[in-house]
C-alpha cells in the first residue's frame, strides 16, 4: 500500500486526456517556455547606493543609512557598475574568496550558481568551466579585461597562471561575448604593496609555495604614479590514485603607470604543468599523460578626456598575445597516438567611449588572429614548411607538419 492509501486517501490517476498545447503528454520531451512577471519597489533609492531607514531602539540609530558600494564592472565591453549592467552579473569580492578558503582559483568559481565547474584532479590540475549549461568552449574567460581562451580547446584556457591571493574580485556575467555563447569570466588581479610567502605540504608528496610582492611609486613633481604586482607558485604531489601526479610551475607580473588622464598597464606571465591524464580524455587508456605551457603578454592604454572635471570621453586601445605549447601522449612514453601543438592567439583593438546627458556610448573595432602548428592537426603543410617542435617537451626528431589559421 502507498503513503495515500494508508492516509486514507483515494489514488490520483488521469480521468481526461487532452491535445491541447498545454496538456501534460503533448508537452512530454519538449521544451516548455513558462513566462514569470516579477514586480519589486524601492521605498527609496540612490545611484550611489541603496538607502533604508530601519526603526533601531537607539534613538541615535532610528535613522541608520546602508551604502552598497558599486563595483565596476570590467569585463563588459563597456565598464558599468553591476547596478547598470544589463546582463546578469555575479561579483566575488576578495573578502568572501578569502572566507572560503579555496585551495585554487579553480574551485572559487565552484561558489557561483549557474557556473559548472568540471575538475579532472585536485588542484586545479584540468578543469573545465561553463555558464548557464553550455560548454567549456562557449565561455569566455577574461584575465584584467584581456582573453585567455585557447582557440585549440577549452580543456585548456582554465590553466591560471595566478593563485587565489592575487585575486581582487571575479565577475561572471552570463551572455554573449565575442565568441562566448554563455557567459564571461573575469579575474580581477591585485595591485598589492605587501610581500607575502606561504608553504604547504601535505600526504602523497604534495608540496606547494606561493610567494608574491608588489609596490607603488610617485614620481616626484608629478601626478605620474608607478606600481606593479608579481606573483610566482610551484606545487607538486605523486598523486592519491594511480596515474595521477603532477607538477605545476607559474609566474605573473602586471605593471602600471597611471596619472590624472593616462593610464598604462601591462602583464606578463608564464604557466608550465606535467600531469599524468589517468583516464581524463577516454576510458580506454588508463596512462595518458599531458604537459601544457602558456605565455601570455599584454599591453593597454586609455586617455581619458574631461571638462570642468566631469568625464566626456575616453580613448584606447589593447594588444595581447598568447601561446600554448602543448604535448599529449594517449599512452606513456609511446609514440602511438602522440600529439605536439603550438597555438598562438593575438588580437589588437581599439576603443571609445563618449559621455553625454544622454548616457553613456561605446565603440570598439579589433582583429584577433588564431593560428595552430601541429603534429597531427589542421592542413598538411609542404615538407619544406615544415617546423621543429618547440616549447620545453619539444623533441628534435618531431615536427609540426600540419597548419590552420583563422
Amino acid at each position: 500500500m502507498n503513503k495515500r492509501q494508508l492516509m486514507g486517501l483515494s489514488p490520483i490517476v488521469f480521468k481526461h486526456f487532452s491535445r491541447k498545447r498545454y496538456a501534460l503528454f503533448v508537452v512530454c520531451g519538449r521544451e516548455v517556455i513558462i513566462g514569470v512577471l516579477a514586480v519589486a519597489s524601492l521605498a527609496h533609492a540612490k545611484a550611489n547606493g541603496i538607502s533604508t531607514h530601519s526603526a533601531l531602539s537607539s534613538d541615535s540609530l532610528a535613522h541608520a543609512e546602508l551604502r552598497l558600494d558599486e563595483v565596476v564592472v570590467t569585463g563588459s565591453r563597456a565598464p558599468l557598475t553591476d547596478l547598470q549592467s544589463a546582463k546578469l552579473v555575479v561579483v566575488l569580492t576578495r573578502e568572501e574568496i578569502a572566507q572560503k578558503g579555496v585551495a585554487c582559483v579553480n574551485d572559487i568559481l565552484k561558489l557561483v550558481p549557474g557556473v559548472d565547474v568540471r575538475q579532472r584532479g585536485a588542484f586545479g590540475v584540468q578543469t573545465d568551466i561553463s555558464v548557464r549549461g553550455g560548454n567549456f568552449d562557449q565561455t569566455v574567460l577574461l584575465l584584467n579585461g584581456v582573453n585567455i581562451s585557447s582557440p585549440h580547446t577549452g580543456h585548456h584556457t582554465a590553466d591560471f597562471p595566478i593563485s587565489p591571493e592575487d585575486i581582487e574580485r571575479v565577475e561572471i556575467l552570463e551572455g554573449g561575448y565575442e565568441n562566448g555563447l554563455c557567459g564571461v569570466v573575469n579575474i580581477v588581479t591585485r595591485d598589492s604593496k605587501e610581500a607575502r610567502l606561504q608553504v604547504q605540504g601535505g600526504s602523497y608528496g604534495y608540496f606547494s609555495t606561493d610567494a608574491s610582492g608588489g609596490g607603488c611609486l610617485q614620481l616626484p613633481h608629478s601626478s605620474w604614479q608607478l606600481g606593479g604586482h608579481c606573483s610566482a607558485g610551484y606545487a607538486r604531489s605523486d598523486g592519491a590514485t594511480p596515474n595521477s601526479a603532477f607538477s605545476a610551475s607559474r609566474l605573473f607580473c602586471n605593471g602600471f603607470a597611471r596619472s590624472k588622464s593616462t593610464e598604462i598597464a601591462t602583464q606578463l606571465s608564464y604557466s608550465y604543468k606535467p600531469y599524468e591524464a589517468s583516464t581524463f580524455f577516454g576510458p580506454a587508456s588508463t596512462d595518458q599523460w599531458e604537459s601544457l605551457e602558456r605565455i601570455m603578454s599584454a599591453l593597454s592604454l586609455t586617455h581619458r578626456f574631461s571638462h570642468k572635471g566631469r568625464p566626456v570621453a575616453e580613448i584606447g586601445a589593447q594588444s595581447y598575445w598568447n601561446r600554448w605549447y602543448d604535448h599529449y601522449q594517449w599512452h606513456r612514453d609511446n609514440p602511438a597516438g602522440e600529439n605536439f601543438h603550438s597555438v598562438d592567439a593575438r588580437s589588437i583593438e581599439v576603443f571609445g567611449r563618449l559621455y553625454s546627458v544622454a548616457g553613456r556610448t561605446s565603440f570598439t573595432a579589433g582583429v584577433r588572429d588564431e593560428s595552430i602548428w601541429s603534429s597531427k592537426l589542421g592542413i598538411l603543410q609542404p615538407q619544406e614548411e615544415w617546423r621543429l617542435s618547440s616549447g620545453h617537451d619539444a623533441r628534435r626528431d618531431v615536427f609540426y607538419k600540419y597548419h590552420d589559421s583563422r
